[in-house]
């Protein structure tokens, strides 16, 4: 199966290990993360993942980076995490371009490359220094309203945030019911979805340690890393040589083939933990660790 386009030229681990200067133990710390040290990775990398498909200049630098330092530190504010609030606090606000950006709207589009850029910039200003100044802030939190004559491609992939439509002729009282019963609606639908996401034998119980432990035993994080990076450089890897990569000799027991766990075991894992669904169900259950 392997990983990368179908069309990249498949590359050797000399070349991976070159380029990257990757080392599977960099990654043995994973194991050791809860829920929220695991939203915050695969978050970062939903983060490097949209900056390939704006195909931002600051890609390749971020992608290299996570080979560096591969745990990026946790939110100062864990609550940014699971509620989004604009800068007054309040939970309903004029849709923004930085929300479009974060919810994995489209921006490759040559005009709107500026605006991804500065979008990254300010969210890495704002990991950087939580309660520092922050660049761009003006174009960031401009309204989309704003720019209707600028075409965005929407993929809605897992954005908290929904543009609504307001009849301004209505009453006040009319508007506040009709609001509550979009949200009734809203909230039924969603949690019917996870409802069947749930009803999956791996989700009829809060993900455990156990889960955890897997995962970073497997390194799943590091196959992540490894798939963003032969699409960054249009290069394939083979099951084979990942296996090589992600498990030396000495990582394996006798009866343990690195090719097959790539395939039966660890590809699998990372094809769900970089799912939107899947991360939304993470951040559900960190946010009722975090309210406990």
């Amino acid at each position: 199966m392997g990983m990368g386009p179908k069309t990249g030229e498949q590359v050797t681990t000399c070349w991976i290990r070159q380029e990257t200067g990757f080392v599977p133990h960099k990654y043995d710390k994973t194991s050791e993360l809860d829920v929220s040290g695991w939203v915050r990775q695969l978050d970062h990398r939903q983060d490097c993942r949209r900056l390939l498909n704006t195909a931002d200049e600051t890609a390749r630098e971020k992608i290299l980076n996570l080979f560096a330092d591969p745990l990026i530190p946790q939110y100062r504010d864990t609550d940014s995490l699971y509620c989004v609030v604009d800068e007054n606090g309040t939970s309903v606000w004029d849709r923004t371009v930085l929300d479009d950006y974060l919810g994995d709207i489209n921006f490759s589009a040559p005009e709107m490359r500026t605006l991804a850029q500065q979008c990254s910039e300010y969210i890495e200003s704002e990991e950087n220094d939580f309660f520092g100044p922050r660049p761009h802030e003006g174009a960031v939190h401009r309204s989309i309203d704003d720019m209707r004559k600028e075409q965005i491609e929407q993929e809605d992939l897992r954005s908290p945030v929904k543009s609504i439509s307001v009849n301004l002729t209505a009453t006040e009282d009319q508007l506040v019911e009709d609001f509550r019963q979009w949200l009734r609606d809203k909230h039924a639908a969603r949690r019917d979805e996870l409802h069947k996401r749930k009803s999956k034998k791996e989700f009829r119980r809060d993900l455990t340690t156990q889960d955890f432990k897997k995962w970073g035993h497997n390194r799943v994080l590091a196959y992540i890393d490894l798939e963003l990076f032969c699409r960054l450089s249009n290069k394939s890897l083979t099951d084979s040589t990942l296996g090589e990569l992600l498990f030396p000799s000495d990582d394996n027991g006798p009866d343990v083939d690195p090719t097959e766990r790539i395939r039966d075991t660890v590809a699998p894992l990372a094809d769900k933990l970089t799912r939107g669904w899947y991360i939304d169900v993470l951040i559900m259950q960190a946010s009722r660790l975090e309210q406990k």
